[in-house]
């Protein structure tokens, strides 16, 4: 069964196929994308600023092209953004690596304080395990 939503871009409606928008939305995006790669291939020392004004596209979609991964294989060391955490310049994704490896680090702490040994969950009858409760004869 194929799920509808609405396009965030520009409301229509669209069969959900793992893509966020909507398929017209996807033919814009890609010639955006188009414009941007064209621009750094004459001047591929610029920046966010320089390409937004040479291309009349807004700088968010710009940003997210570089948070996306898209720009980086284009080796442009002035097309950056920002890390969400700290605000150091990134070239892709949304943290910088010691922001990825710090919040990897407290993921990492978190899941392992939920389980006891041998990796199994502690069992604690004052709180409520209905998965627990479903296994048990």
């Amino acid at each position: 069964m194929s799920e509808l939503r609405n396009c965030p871009r520009c409301g229509n409606l669209f069969t959900y196929r793992g893509k966020r928008v909507c398929e017209q939305c996807v033919a814009e995006e890609e010639k955006d994308f188009e414009k941007v790669k064209e621009f750094l291939k004459d001047k591929p020392g610029a920046t966010v600023l320089e390409v937004t004004n040479a291309t009349g596209l807004d700088q968010r979609k710009v940003l997210e092209f570089i948070r996306e991964g898209r720009l980086t294989a284009l080796g442009l060391p002035n097309l950056t953004a920002e890390c969400e955490q700290c605000g150091a310049p990134i070239t892709s994704g949304r943290l910088c690596p010691k922001c990825a490896e710090k919040l990897k680090r407290e993921i990492d702490g978190v899941s392992g304080s939920h389980h006891g040994r041998g990796g199994e969950k502690e069992y604690n009858p004052g709180k409520m395990h209905t998965a627990d409760r479903l296994k048990r004869p």
